[in-house]
């Protein structure tokens, strides 16, 4: 059961609409689970926030979860109405807003990257992961929520974390977390205007560009079997291209293929 121990709501003045709304919970079990019950509803705006100081189940891709501390960190959800992209195509609203968070962090640090599908990376440490969960009905997307939990001012991580840092650690400044999230949506909803403009091409190319270890040998798992490929970028459906040591590519989808760390 969900547990609310204080809400609030606030409109800001900004002309943007993605963060035009924000409504702040001191505690919620997950943001994209309040977002998903609240879009059955109908209630929520396209670009409405939903932001938890602390969560007690936040969630990544797959099985992984998002631990933060509480009041430290951004963990929040976005409301998107992407209809206007067809449903095989909903990983180009993935790369729009990895794409924002990447742009938001330059300005603190020249080393941001993204690590494939939607976790966004300082150097070779893990700053921030996303997890964008789709209402898909026939041929029509209905509403998409972008679940983000980006490392602010913690500086201190579980040991089974196994790579993460926070702008904290980068920039040795302390980030007032509102003015930050306004800020990053502000970033966010940038990208996502490209993409309603139907600027899939240059989203592509750019979240090519900025893959981590792009055209770089990794270390990969498939079926049990470690393998290494140089990545090469993705495709239109959002899968990973590699190309392996023989000059043989192939393309993963999310759950195909496991990406390994470093220190595996």
């Amino acid at each position: 059961m969900t547990i609310l121990l204080q809400a609030f709501s606030y409109k800001q003045t900004a002309v943007y609409f993605v963060g035009k709304t924000i409504l702040e919970f001191s505690h919620l079990e997950s943001t994209n689970d309040y977002c998903r019950q609240m879009a059955g509803k109908q209630v929520m705006d396209e670009g409405t926030v939903v932001w938890a100081k602390h969560q007690s189940k936040g969630r990544g891709q797959g099985q992984s979860t998002w631990e933060s501390n509480e009041g430290q960190n951004l963990t929040f959800s976005i409301i998107l109405e992407p209809l206007f992209l067809d449903p095989s195509g909903l990983f180009f609203l993935s790369m729009a807003v990895s794409l924002g968070i990447r742009g938001f962090l330059i300005q603190y640090s020249p080393h941001v990257s993204i690590k494939w599908p939607n976790d966004i990376y300082i150097g070779n440490r893990k700053i921030a992961g996303m997890l964008i969960e789709s209402s898909v009905m026939g041929n029509r997307v209905k509403h998409s929520i972008a679940g983000i939990g980006i490392n602010i001012n913690q500086t201190s991580f579980a040991d089974h974390i196994p790579n993460p840092v926070s702008l904290k650690q980068v920039t040795y400044r302390t980030f007032p977390l509102r003015e930050t999230l306004i800020s990053l949506c502000s970033e966010i909803e940038s990208w996502y205007r490209l993409l309603i403009k139907g600027e899939k091409e240059k989203i592509k190319n750019l979240y090519t560009r900025h893959l981590y270890r792009l055209n770089e040998k990794h270390s990969f798992r498939n079926d049990n079997m470690v393998f290494h490929a140089f990545i090469r970028g993705v495709d239109q459906f959002g899968r990973l291209v590699l190309e392996d040591e023989e000059g043989f590519t192939r393309h993963y989808g999310m759950k195909e293929v496991e990406f390994l760390h470093l220190t595996d």
